[in-house]
């Protein structure tokens, strides 16, 4: 019987061999345009999914309530980490994240080198794998240096970097660095990116702005310290009761909970 069926299917599609053509070639079309936006959302998807803990850290922003509209932003003045982390009893961790240089000095030689200016909790909140050098604390010192696998075979060849001297100019003033630590290089999908990484203190104009919230120029990263309570300012800064009450208000177009204009902490956005 279906051997029969199968026969008449063949002869009736060779019949109408326009037509067969014309759905094979829009068949194979759907197909490959599904299989490409399925792939294009697994990708999406897998971002950030090395970092061990990316499930508690959060991305600072700051909201305003101005007469205009409510307005966000997601940078900071550099007492900013320091303080979230020392009078928020549920930050862990935190760390700030600035643009540093783009190039290094190696024996006269300039490379282009992405250098970014993190705290010290940056590789204790990120994964990323050390594969030579100090693992322990490479960032303790503010003449501490890491780099990528990538940019230690750009800047030395073959040579052992761990040790070596490098200067570079963060924000015009021009300091010599030491390679302590070589990391792995990372995947594609991964958000937060850098050739190299060093202390934000070596900035030019961080003596003189340290203590000033009003200027404003890096993103701040935390972790949460996994408590968990419930209420408006719940310790693990989910914030799960501030977009409630943003919501229900904007639904019924009438402030019927009150709603902090300055909440500080948001989602950083990695996937699960």
């Amino acid at each position: 019987m279906f051997g029969n069926y199968f026969s008449i299917t063949l002869r009736r599609l060779f019949r109408n061999k326009l037509h067969t053509s014309i759905n094979l070639v829009g068949l194979f079309i759907g197909f490959t345009i599904g299989i490409m936006v399925l792939l294009a959302v697994y990708g999406q998807f897998s971002y950030d999914r090395d970092h061990v803990n990316r499930k508690r850290i959060f991305m600072a922003y700051q909201f305003f309530n101005k007469p205009a509209g409510e307005e966000t932003g997601n940078v900071f003045g550099y007492p900013a980490a320091p303080t979230f982390k020392a009078e928020v009893p549920a930050i862990e961790k935190a760390t700030r994240f600035m643009y540093g240089s783009n190039s290094v000095l190696y024996n006269d030689k300039e490379v282009d080198v992405s250098t970014m200016m993190v705290d010290e909790d940056f590789l204790k909140m990120f994964t990323y794998t050390i594969v030579r050098g100090n693992k322990v604390s490479p960032l303790q010192s503010l003449t501490d240096v890491v780099i990528t696998e990538g940019t230690a075979k750009k800047i030395f060849g073959k040579e052992d970097p761990i040790g070596k001297s490098i200067r570079s100019s963060y924000g015009g003033k021009e300091k010599e660095m030491t390679v302590v630590a070589v990391l792995k290089d990372f995947a594609n999908n991964t958000s937060i990116r850098f050739d190299a990484l060093t202390r934000i203190e070596n900035n030019a104009g961080y003596a003189s702005d340290k203590n000033k919230w009003d200027n404003q120029h890096h993103s701040v990263f935390i972790q949460n310290a996994e408590k968990h309570t419930h209420g408006f300012n719940a310790a693990d800064l989910s914030l799960g009761p501030y977009r409630n009450a943003v919501i229900i208000n904007s639904m019924l177009g009438r402030d019927y909970y009150p709603v902090d204009g300055n909440t500080a902490f948001q989602h950083f956005g990695m996937t699960d």
